[in-house]
């Protein structure tokens, strides 16, 4: 098991530097890797969002062989097939679209979803076992409870037109180092 996060300080040991920053969420794999052993992670968050937009509002976790989402859990729930050109979803999320999706789904009694899966059998996520183990939906809800406490809100700042190209004669900046105002 390795999580996105990881690849830091794992590139980091196998460059043999010595990193000492003192927040990393990131786990060292390194000797996984190459030992092809045993990951040293047994868990993972996926998302926490708490916005109370179901287009935002979702928390997905992964505990051993368990993965439980609740919330929105985004537009396109379809496989892709090998070799399949259209890889699900492509525009932007919408409010129409958020309200078509709960609408139409079986969740739309809570406004959310509520999924747990066991990975190791049912790899695909075909096999909702949410109603079915609430012991596991609740160690995994208590392993959120824990996360949630050093959770920061989103920081959605207001479109700026400070980055746009026309005013760096196109190219893209961040705006905020470049000039105060437009």
């Amino acid at each position: 098991m390795i999580h996105a996060v990881d690849w830091f300080p794992t590139l980091v040991k196998a460059l043999g530097i010595n990193y000492t920053g003192t927040s990393q969420d990131g786990v060292n794999q390194w000797e996984a890797i190459i030992s092809g052993g045993k990951s040293k992670r047994s868990e993972f968050v996926y998302n926490m969002d708490y916005d109370p937009l179901p287009v935002q509002g979702a928390v997905a976790i992964r505990v051993g062989d368990y993965k439980m989402i609740e919330g929105f859990p985004g537009a396109y729930q379809e496989r892709y097939e090998i070799g399949a050109k259209d890889q699900g979803f492509a525009g932007t999320y919408t409010a129409e679209l958020v309200f078509e999706w709960v609408a139409q789904s079986p969740y739309n009694d809570t406004l959310a979803a509520q999924l747990l899966f066991n990975l190791k059998d049912d790899p695909y996520e075909e096999n909702n076992l949410y109603d079915e183990l609430p012991e596991v939906v609740r160690r995994l809800q208590d392993r959120l409870k824990e996360y949630r406490k050093g959770y920061v809100s989103p920081n959605f700042p207001a479109d700026s037109q400070l980055s746009n190209p026309e005013n760096y004669g196109g190219s893209w900046t961040p705006g905020w180092c470049e000039r105060d105002e437009i």
